[in-house]
């Protein structure tokens, strides 16, 4: 168990108690691919926020389509307008 003063020293030298990484112990490999492994993540959260957005216009689309074949225009004008919401809010949590 280190004493009171090296737990000090290093509390000093890099403060991980507060969730941080301790970019010092760390080699510029290990930064890098730290690093990159985020834009990794970033990159599939955009996939996948993209691919949502795809099918919900696909839906948009289609719901438009049978508005003008459909006597329920209000109904499905109502379904348009959530669906594109939706669409929104799923783009505005993903970034």
């Amino acid at each position: 168990m280190p004493t009171k003063e090296e737990a000090e020293k290093q509390k000093k030298k890099c403060d991980c108690t507060k969730g941080e990484d301790c970019v010092k112990d760390k080699t510029e490999e290990q930064i890098k691919a730290e690093q990159f492994a985020r834009l990794e993540n970033k990159a599939e959260v955009y996939a996948r926020t993209v691919s949502q957005l795809c099918e919900t216009s696909a839906k948009v689309h289609e719901l438009w389509l049978s508005t003008h074949e459909d006597a329920s225009a209000e109904e499905k004008h109502t379904q348009l307008v959530a669906a594109i919401q939706s669409a929104i809010m799923i783009a505005l949590m993903n970034i």
